[in-house]
């Protein structure tokens, strides 16, 4: 389905990820393909050692919910180097919660903290929907720009599948790769992007169509996943943006660490041309 929004400029970006403490790095890591793996501490059922993608962090010093705000801290640092404004709203993108891991409103309660920048807090939300997050966030994030409730939003997640709690829940369920076997490779980071309404000097792009799809063969239905609800997807935001496929400069990777390498992006992409 498309949701409406109207365009979002994006006038800055700031990451901290296992693929490069920066946004620049973290992207030219992609698109060379590069990919920062190492041995971690825990072991798989033979005994060998996981191999991860893990942050600089120290494991051992920063964990839990420190962790996450710690990374989300360092990439909304970036995004908002030297700018000096009014508060602007965080909205956060969290993993969906299990019992006994994390409260999402604590987690934004303590970002906003400990943020680098003026926080509004009351127009900041959380959104722990996991992967699909983003685009409620994207709603609300035209909301508040439009309405002008705030003049800058900070739009962005993080989620770690190094940390020892979701490591050893995803290791129980079969999910990580270990030997010859498919899994993903766990890693962790933090992403924002910041929005305005309109350009201004150093503007980046424009989000002007955004639509979601269903996948027929999503994970676990034991049938492969040939890209149709992604494809689906790009066909309609492109329709809402007016844009031919040939005029977007973007690229797609394999080091999104999902089961299959992430391969029904490259089929989604031949079929939604």
């Amino acid at each position: 389905m498309t949701i409406t929004v109207r365009p979002l400029a994006i006038q800055a970006v700031g990451a901290f990820a296992g693929s490069g403490t920066s946004a620049a790095r973290a992207l030219g890591s992609l698109r060379l393909g590069l990919k920062f793996f190492e041995e971690l501490a825990t072991l798989d059922a033979a005994g060998d050692p996981l191999i991860g993608a893990p942050t600089p962090l120290d494991l051992a010093s920063v964990e839990g919910v420190a962790r996450l705000v710690t990374m989300a801290a360092l990439a909304l640092g970036e995004c908002a180097a030297g700018r000096d404004a009014p508060p602007a709203a965080v909205l956060l993108c969290l993993p969906q919660p299990v019992e006994g891991s994390f409260v999402p409103a604590g987690v934004l309660a303590l970002l906003s903290g400990e943020a680098p920048v003026p926080v509004d807090r009351a127009s900041s939300r959380v959104f722990p929907g996991g992967r699909d997050a983003i685009f409620e966030a994207l709603v609300e994030a035209e909301r508040l720009l439009s309405t002008r409730v705030v003049q800058t939003v900070y739009l962005g997640g993080v989620d770690s599948f190094v940390d020892r709690e979701p490591l050893d829940r995803a290791l129980r369920a079969g999910l990580v790769k270990a030997g010859a076997v498919e899994g993903f490779v766990p890693g962790e980071g933090s992403a924002f992007i910041r929005l305005g309404v309109g350009p201004e000097p150093g503007t980046l792009g424009f989000i002007t169509g955004v639509a979601t799809a269903s996948e027929p063969f999503p994970r676990g239905s034991h049938k492969p996943n040939a890209g149709d609800g992604l494809a689906r997807a790009g066909r309609a935001a492109l329709a809402m943006a007016s844009t031919p496929i040939s005029d977007v400069s973007a690229f797609l990777h394999d080091a999104s660490g999902d089961r299959f390498g992430f391969r029904e992006a490259a089929m989604a992409d031949r079929k939604s041309t």
